[in-house]
């Protein structure tokens, strides 16, 4: 089983960018350690290029996890997160 959030996410679109009409999306690799604890955030793609790149990092920052499990203990795993960034 993969490492999964406490609770649903929800991300909100950037502040900096309110107002604008751009669309983006970011996919972000996660390295996640046994403890459930997010050690690394990997830009995997964005578009459009690095618009949406710190406002991703940053929604999944101080996020923990419930840690993956093999054979029920718990392992250090990846998971790949797609974001949909629209202006409101």
């Amino acid at each position: 089983m993969g490492a999964e959030p406490p609770l649903p996410r929800e991300f909100e679109y950037p502040e900096a960018l309110r107002g604008t009409k751009v669309f983006g999306k970011v996919r972000l690799r996660l390295f996640i350690d046994e403890h459930g604890i997010l050690r690394k955030i990997e830009i995997v793609a964005s578009e459009p290029p690095g618009v949406f790149d710190g406002a991703a990092e940053a929604a999944w920052s101080s996020v923990r996890f419930t840690p993956a499990r093999k054979d029920g203990a718990p392992v250090k795993s990846q998971k790949l997160v797609e974001l949909a960034y629209t202006p409101g």
